[in-house]
């Protein structure tokens, strides 16, 4: 036990030199949450181009609009956040960007390209405000 010691001493110089450190500095960039968030903009109240308004707002402020469309009904009264991954970092990303309250995010997990889904609802004006 005691040679295979000393021999791994006598190892240790000369792995050395296979061994490189770099003590250089770098930067490392944490990317906004917002940069990588898909989201699909329905319009739940009727109002006519309200989605590509809400699409042009949020692809703005840097988050990746899929596809401005209408809803299957105009009879949302409060526009929503759908939370697609169960994470919530997106969907909340999502409605600081609009000012959504915390509780109009509400988890609906779904399969597919989007993150979340605003569904704009008959409120939709105090969001436009900002």
């Amino acid at each position: 036990m005691v040679v295979i010691v000393i021999g791994f001493l006598f190892l240790i110089p000369w792995l050395a030199g296979f061994i490189t450190v770099n003590n250089s500095a770098t930067e490392t960039r944490v990317p906004d949450a917002r940069e990588s968030i898909k989201v699909e903009v329905l319009n739940g109240c009727g109002a006519e181009g309200i989605a590509g308004r809400f699409a042009s707002y949020l692809r703005q402020n840097g988050i990746d609009v899929i596809s401005p469309e209408n809803a299957a009904s105009f009879g949302y009264p409060k526009t929503l956040v759908l939370d697609h991954r169960g994470t919530h970092i997106e969907a909340d990303s999502v409605a600081r960007a609009l000012g959504i309250e915390p509780d109009q995010v509400i988890l609906q997990r779904k399969e597919g390209i989007a993150d979340a889904t605003v569904i704009i609802g008959k409120d939709y004006h105090k969001f436009l405000t900002r």
